[in-house]
């Protein structure tokens, strides 16, 4: 009986938080008559309480690969391995593991990648673990892997997540609320990497400096002002960038020169982008959140955006 009411919790679990659980428990164990099942009941809101396995809250769930990413929120495939990152909350830096797993494909076991001391944040009045908010590939560079940090810059793989090192381009002092949180990698042998902040604005990395592409007129982006970036999308040399109330803009040219091409009023967030046909761009798909529902509800808050809604038209009209 525990193992069966354990099982059917633990696979309510993944779906609902505290309170729907428990209204879960109340009526599956409802049907028993028996004294045992309260007892049993009692433990499993503990287990749950306490977030003991198999309750434990999971950010990124691999199911039955052995591996324990309790706090994973990045997940990337490189071609020949996933890759998995997390945030590391707990202080010091001899931690393990450190927050980046790997599992070569198609059917290898999940290791943790070696990374040395190279995540350690000293600059503080107590060491810590950087966080990896985001990982990027290449199509271009099967087991290129390129892991975000939240403070010690991006480090590269280059034999699919087993192994990192630091990227050489020296990376700027952001303060701790603008801090980088959204990657994207371009195509080619030597890929422009892509990095939006919390409040920093977007950035270019090649492997000499980090440039800021916005705001900064002929020196950025042209035509691009300073923007909250919440989505991006780079491949050969175009790049998408999705902003906070300021438009979807479009670089062609490594990011020369940008234009708006939606969303010229400033009602959405735009906060995934995906290519649909890739050898062409010129179809997409973008999810917004509309900040500007009016009161009669008539916008939804949330949408997916076909940005050539005609297959036939986007040769003349791709936006």
């Amino acid at each position: 009986m525990l193992q069966q009411t354990g099982q059917g919790v633990r696979f309510q679990r993944r779906r609902c938080r505290y309170g729907g659980c428990l209204l879960f428990i109340y009526i599956k164990t409802g049907v028993y008559a028996q004294y045992q099942v309260g007892m049993v009941t009692l433990l499993i809101i503990l287990l749950m309480l306490l977030e003991w396995p198999p309750f434990q809250r999971r950010f990124v769930w691999v199911a039955d690969t052995g591996l324990d990413a309790r706090r994973g929120v990045s997940l990337a495939n490189s071609g020949t391995s996933l890759i998995v990152g997390a945030e590391n909350w707990q202080e010091g830096c001899e931690i393990i593991p450190k927050g980046l797993w790997y599992r070569a494909l198609p059917d290898g076991v999940w290791r943790e990648s070696e990374v040395g001391n190279l995540l350690c944040i000293e600059d503080r009045d107590t060491a810590a673990l950087a966080n990896i908010p985001a990982l990027g590939v290449s199509p271009d560079l099967p087991g290129r892997v390129y892991a975000l940090t939240s403070h010690k810059g991006i480090l590269v793989s280059t034999n699919g997540g087993a192994t990192f090192q630091a990227h050489p381009a020296p990376y700027p002092d952001f303060q701790e609320n603008n801090l980088p949180f959204i990657l994207s990698v371009g195509t080619g042998p030597q890929p422009d990497l892509w990095v939006g902040t919390q409040g920093a604005g977007l950035w270019r990395v090649t492997e000499q400096r980090w440039e800021r592409m916005d705001g900064k007129g002929e020196q950025g982006c042209q035509g691009l002002p300073s923007v909250t970036v919440r989505s991006l999308l780079a491949s050969d040399a175009r790049v998408l960038i999705g902003t906070d109330q300021q438009g979807l803009w479009l670089s062609e040219d490594h990011g020369q020169t940008c234009q708006r091409v939606l969303d010229d009023a400033g009602r959405f967030e735009i906060t995934r982008i995906v290519e649909l046909e890739a050898p062409t761009h010129q179809r997409y798909l973008v999810a917004v959140r509309n900040r500007q529902v009016d009161n009669l509800g008539n916008d939804p808050a949330w949408s997916l955006r076909d940005l050539c809604p005609r297959p036939e038209s986007c040769a003349q009209r791709p936006w």
